[in-house]
C-alpha cells in the first residue's frame, strides 16, 4: 500500500481522525516508537475495514427489510 492510499484511507474516516492518527504516528516515530505507531495504524486500518463491511451488511439488510415491507404493503393495498 502506497503512502497516497494510506493517506486516502485515513482521510476517508474524517479529516480530523486522519490528522490525529498521522500526528500520533509521527510523534511515536520521532520518539523511537515506530513499532507502536505501526500497530496503531494497522489497528486503525483493520477497524475502518470492519466498519465499512458492517455498514455494507447493515445497509443490505435494511434494503431487504424495506423491500419485504413494501411488497406486503403493496399486496394489502391491492386487496383493499
Amino acid at each position: 500500500m502506497g503512502l497516497n492510499a494510506l493517506l486516502g484511507s485515513l482521510m476517508s474516516g474524517g479529516p480530523a481522525l486522519g490528522i490525529a492518527v498521522l500526528a500520533g504516528a509521527g510523534l511515536f516515530a520521532l520518539k523511537g516508537g515506530r513499532p507502536v505507531a505501526k500497530k496503531a495504524i494497522t489497528g486503525y486500518l483493520a477497524l475502518s475495514e470492519w466498519a465499512r463491511e458492517f455498514a455494507a451488511e447493515t445497509s443490505e439488510q435494511v434494503q431487504d427489510l424495506y423491500a419485504e415491507a413494501k411488497t406486503e404493503y403493496d399486496d394489502r393495498r391491492g386487496d383493499a
